[in-house]
């Protein structure tokens, strides 16, 4: 009920949503996947979440990486990584990502996913 993550449900679509989730320790996760707007960010830097997981698939690394890094996020995982059909077409993308965001997050961490593989928050 939280009216921020009301307002950014507005470019999302019935098939995608924005979640923010709060641990019991107080980690706030936020599973995102809108477009990057600047409304967007400044919703976002207001959230302060703790980990991001953010869209990667029509926005640039460098555009996921300033929205990132204005989230005050330390963990940035990016996921819709399906768009592309093995590791080897996408790895480039994520590694410019990672480089993106430890430019604007220098003690940040950028995980790369691979399929299959479960990430243990």
């Amino acid at each position: 009920k939280d009216p921020k993550m009301l307002q950014m449900q507005v470019l999302g679509s019935l098939e995608y949503r924005n979640y923010l989730f709060t641990t019991k320790d107080g980690v706030k996760v936020l599973l995102w996947g809108n477009e990057v707007i600047e409304s967007q960010k400044n919703m976002i830097r207001e959230l302060q979440p703790d980990i991001c997981i953010l869209q990667m698939s029509k926005q640039t690394p460098e555009q996921i990486a300033d929205l990132a890094a204005a989230s005050g996020c330390k963990v940035l995982i990016p996921h819709h990584m399906d768009l592309s059909k093995t590791r080897e077409e996408y790895l480039p993308r994520v590694q410019q990502l990672q480089e993106a965001f430890c430019k604007r997050v220098p003690d940040g961490i950028c995980i790369c996913p691979e399929n299959g593989q479960w990430i243990d928050l």
